[in-house]
């Protein structure tokens, strides 16, 4: 016999409001590629990077070159090489938003940086090839190796 209650389906409100903020962290796999992207460009020397910033006297902070430089590889190996579809990307792709610790910077911001940064970034690659050059020869049970257990 049917039931007169009609059927049944879980609470379903887009406006609710959140009582916490989110965890950025719990919206990724523990594999997922932006990791990988991320834990490269930690170890990163950006030195170089670094000391082309003259704005310690004042003016509006800068968005931080390492967030930029992820952003930056990660669409690139996604295919995503567009600065307006990067920063499209910040609000709409979860990985790009974990990356960027949920900043948006602007399409002309991510053009300039890897405008202004062109010069540097050969050297910039070349350690990121370096470091997963690395990760691959490395035992897969080791940690810190994608697919691998997380470093501690």
């Amino acid at each position: 016999m049917p039931s007169s209650k009609g059927p049944s389906f879980r609470k379903y409100d887009p406006k609710q409001n959140v009582l916490l903020p989110p965890n950025l962290n719990e919206w990724l796999p523990e594999d997922h590629l932006a990791r990988v992207v991320a834990d490269v460009v930690n170890h990163l020397d950006l030195e170089p990077l670094l000391a082309t910033y003259r704005n310690a006297e004042g003016g509006f902070p800068a968005f931080h070159p390492r967030m930029q430089l992820k952003v930056l590889l990660y669409g690139y190996s996604v295919g995503v090489v567009s600065s307006r579809r990067l920063e499209k990307a910040t609000f709409e792709d979860v990985a790009v938003r974990w990356l960027a610790a949920d900043q948006h910077p602007h399409f002309t911001t991510l053009a300039r940086f890897r405008v202004r940064n062109l010069p540097l970034m050969d050297g910039l690659f070349h350690q990121v090839l370096t470091q997963i050059r690395q990760r691959i020869t490395r035992d897969p049970h080791q940690p810190g190796t994608p697919g691998g257990p997380p470093e501690s």
